[in-house]
């Protein structure tokens, strides 16, 4: 009896930590991700020039990632939160609120028209606009003569003004 509950708990464990080896997209892979991308963005040739060109550090608004793939669930927020961690923790580069919070923070400061009072109200009109825009998607390929499978994370940044796309960057995951 001893040595069958040691062998369930010995398969327990090693099947929580075989999360490496899993073909499945996983929240560590999440992070390597934003990892790897959020160094490519802040070493592109971009950044310099926005910096000397306006001396200030660019305002970066960060789009939800697309997903497409055959019906697997990923949860992309993983990856967007940890860049938005990473840009704003490199002091390189400010990082604005998505859509759905700035929304919420615009309410709540129509709210503090009714129910503050005039000394502690804040402003509306004073969010900085972004000067990028990143959007990006992570693709499926499934190879069915081996049984891989590879997911493309492809990221671009736009100059919300003109709609350059300033940066570019892929990362091919292989499991």
């Amino acid at each position: 009896m001893r040595l069958l509950i040691c062998i369930i708990i010995s398969l327990s464990i090693f099947t929580a930590c075989d999360h490496r080896h899993s073909n499945k997209w996983t929240p560590e892979d999440s992070k390597l991700v934003a990892i790897d991308m959020s160094k490519k963005i802040l070493e592109g040739d971009w950044l310099i020039k926005h910096l000397q060109n306006t001396q200030k550090k660019p305002m970066l608004q960060i789009d939800y990632i697309s997903i497409q793939t055959n019906g697997q669930v990923i949860d992309s927020t993983i990856c967007t939160d940890k860049m938005v961690e990473i840009l704003l923790n490199s002091n390189r580069t400010r990082v604005s609120s998505d859509k759905d919070v700035s929304r919420k923070v615009r309410e709540h400061l129509r709210d503090q028209d009714n129910y503050a009072s005039l000394e502690t109200k804040k402003k509306m009109f004073r969010e900085i606009g972004a000067d990028y825009f990143l959007t990006g998607s992570i693709r499926l390929h499934d190879d069915r003569d081996t049984g891989k499978r590879t997911y493309s994370v492809n990221m671009k940044l736009l100059n919300i003004e003109n709609n350059e796309i300033v940066w570019i960057g892929n990362y091919d995951l292989l499991k």
